[in-house]
């Protein structure tokens, strides 16, 4: 009995200690990525939150002063190159020296200037320190920055420049301060567009760095055309054509300054600047690529810090949901953790991030904390498989990403990287193979490329036979009349005489691409279109639509798999035909049209052919081309819709006997009139949609009455 007892408690205790450690385990936040078409799937967390550090755990009591023992609106963190933290204690005045454990070591007050006066901060934001412990502090409320060294002894005073370049009406309201390598030192301003103020060494304004661009959207160029017109109405546009402010800067181990915006009209969150100020970090969807909605109002990531850790991977803090958004060091999204909440892991209102080593460091304005997030073992293994690959080490870099596809098996970064090492090592069947369930087109471009290079040379004999066997093929086919005796000799007939019989049906094609007015005459003469040919050809449009959807090439098949929808492409190709016809039909009754409605709809379907066939050729070429040679199918598809165009010309024309410039007004009013009816069209569904609805509405209500 008391064995049976034993065994029930040392099985109860395992459960516990495994349940216990499984809840433990739990993140209060999920984790999640992009895919190419930008839908959000899960994915594995990355970083765990393992510990918040108050007040209570810098141990700020012992700093002697009970005003002090607390934290009040801390809006910056950094981590010094000796491993110090520094925090800006905004709501306290004063700067706090943290050591690595996060024991508070010094705090900063009082200021001693060069005169011997003291002073003291006013609500600082920005807290920068250089390797030698020199600090720039960002002195918000006294609209200017002090450089001092460790004992408080102010060596420099930034304050707003006079220079004339330096807008008038803004204030030196310093947020962010950062000196790089070369000893330039870069200040934010709040409400300063064009970038950030440089100072050099001697502290003197050298101008503006790092400025976001200006970009118009169509509505926004209709304003300015409407200033020109109206300049007294102006004012209230001049806002909408200024730079995007910068909301935080950073410098990582190489010099290179990395900025972030916290709005979200602008394509470049994130920017890796030069020493020119010019942006070399590709342009991506930085943050979250869907907006959400909150009571109504549109929500989106804006970043409001951001640090760069040894390695060369970013991470931004978003201040809108709370999260942490890592990328490497090309822009490719590695993780997103955090989120808002009162758990452990998530924020109220977050304001810094900082990192120091592998950790992540997040401050929290609200909370009065730090929350420190370390990599579990998928962060450390994918940091690995980065780093190994960076170092050349191709061989060694695949079995850590195999290890991280057998943890996440849709982790498309590690199948673009294994792709990666597979095209260095000259695999290239293999690396395709990789690209391809990675998404990356461009790499599967490359890959095929120098695959298709390896298959040409290895078979290149067999290649030439058959290319001059078509040469010849089609040289013989061509002269096959002038051949005929020739080809007697091997029983092959040829028939000499031509035919004069008008080409009906099918045949017609040939003579309407060869000659569209005699073709196009003939046929109305002899009525020798016919419906079903016409049939025929819409089919085929709307199959090689399909086609072009489902089978293009990869490398340029953007395409979701399985989301193809049926109904549009029979919009855009069989009703588009009919309404065409419609339109044309109704519009040249009032114009002396001589064409009916059969003869429009027959003739138009016969100009499609060339376009037709472009779609057809081009998804053949999209699964031999690469992305470098595009330009073929561009110039396909251009000259298939040129030639069509030019046949539809010759069709209206001809069928409603029209000269060359009313049948440019016929088209262009067919055009017109296509709108219109569409309109109209769904106008009458909408209005039929509600009376429907209206309906099942009231019978729902007198049956609800009645019953």
């Amino acid at each position: 009995m008391t064995r049976k007892i034993i065994c029930i408690i040392t099985v109860s205790l395992m459960l516990f200690t495994v349940f216990a450690s499984s809840v433990s385990a739990v993140s209060p936040y999920e984790g999640y990525r992009y895919d190419y078409w930008d839908t959000a799937l899960p994915m594995p967390n990355g970083y765990d939150a393992t510990e918040i550090i108050t007040a209570q755990e810098m141990k700020l009591d012992k700093l002697g002063k009970t005003e002090s023992t607390v934290l009040s609106e801390p809006s910056d963190l950094f981590c010094a190159p000796d491993g110090s933290f520094y925090i800006a204690d905004s709501g306290n005045d004063r700067i706090l020296k943290l050591n690595n454990n996060f024991e508070c070591t010094k705090e900063f007050v009082t200021f001693t200037l060069k005169n011997g006066e003291k002073t003291t901060l006013s609500g600082p934001s920005g807290i920068f320190v250089d390797e030698k412990g020199v600090m720039y502090i960002a002195d918000t409320g006294n609209t200017r920055v002090l450089v001092c060294d460790q004992s408080g002894k102010v060596s420099g005073e930034l304050q707003k420049p006079t220079a004339d370049i330096f807008p008038e009406g803004v204030d030196f309201t310093a947020t962010k301060v950062l000196k790089d390598q070369r000893g330039i030192i870069y200040v934010l301003v709040d409400g300063l567009y064009y970038g950030a103020a440089s100072f050099d060494r001697n502290y003197q304004f050298t101008g503006f760095y790092g400025s976001n661009k200006v970009k118009l959207s169509a509505s926004q160029l209709i304003e300015l055309a409407w200033r020109k017109i109206f300049p007294e109405d102006s004012a209230q546009y001049q806002a909408s054509y200024v730079p995007l402010e910068l909301s935080n800067i950073c410098i990582d181990a190489n010099g290179y300054v990395y900025t972030c915006t916290s709005t979200k009209n602008t394509t470049e969150k994130i920017r890796k600047l030069n020493g020119n100020g010019l942006n070399i970090l590709k342009e991506s969807s930085f943050g979250d690529a869907q907006a959400t909605y909150e009571n109504g109002v549109s929500t989106d990531t804006s970043f409001v810090d951001l640090a760069v850790d040894d390695s060369g991977f970013i991470n931004a803090l978003d201040y809108t949901r709370g999260r942490v958004f890592q990328y490497d060091e090309e822009g490719e999204l590695m993780f997103v953790f955090g989120g808002t909440g009162d758990q452990q892991g998530l924020f109220q209102m977050p304001v810094a991030v900082e990192t120091y080593g592998d950790n992540v460091y997040v401050l929290d304005k609200q909370k009065r904390s730090i929350t420190v997030f370390k990599p579990n073992e998928l962060a450390e293994k994918i940091h690995y498989a980065i780093s190994l690959y960076n170092k050349g080490l191709y061989d060694d870099a695949i079995e850590p990403w195999n290890e991280v596809l057998r943890t996440d098996t849709g982790n498309t970064f590690a199948y673009k990287s294994i792709g990666k090492a597979y095209f260095a090592q000259e695999k290239y069947e293999l690396a395709m193979q990789y690209y391809k369930q990675g998404q990356d087109r461009t790499g599967y471009s490359k890959a095929y490329k120098e695959y298709r290079t390896q298959k040409i040379r290895n078979n290149f004999p067999l290649i030439a036979v058959v290319a001059s066997v078509i040469v010849i093929a089609v040289f013989v086919y061509i002269k096959r009349v002038k051949l005929a005796p020739v080809l007697a000799h091997v029983g092959i007939k040829v028939k000499t005489e031509k035919d004069f019989t008008p080409p009906t049906g099918i045949k017609c094609i040939g003579s309407i691409l060869r000659h569209p007015i005699d073709g196009y005459s003939e046929m109305k003469y002899h009525k020798s279109g016919k419906l079903s040919v016409a049939i025929g050809i819409v089919a085929v449009w709307f199959v090689f639509m399909i086609l072009k959807y489902t089978s293009t090439g990869f490398a340029y098949n953007g395409n979701k798999p399985g989301r193809i929808n049926i109904g549009i492409i029979l919009l855009s190709t069989v009703c588009m035909v009919l309404l065409w016809a419609v339109a044309n039909w109704s519009l040249c009754t009032l114009l002396d049209g001589e064409g009916k409605f059969m003869e429009i709809l027959i003739h138009s379907t016969y100009a499609l052919v060339p376009y037709v066939a472009s779609i057809g050729i081009t998804v053949l070429l999209s699964n031999v081309l690469t992305l470098d040679e595009g330009a073929f199918i561009s110039w396909i598809t251009f000259f298939g819709l040129l030639w069509s165009g030019m046949l539809l010309y010759c069709a209206v024309m001809t069928v409603h006997n029209y000269s060359g410039g009313k049948t440019f007004v016929c088209l262009f009013l067919t055009v017109c009139a296509m709108v219109v009816i569409a309109f109209l069209i769904i106008l009458a569904f909408t209005l039929v949609q509600q009376m429907v609805s209206f309906a099942v509405t009231i019978w729902q209500e007198v049956s609800f009455r009645t019953y």
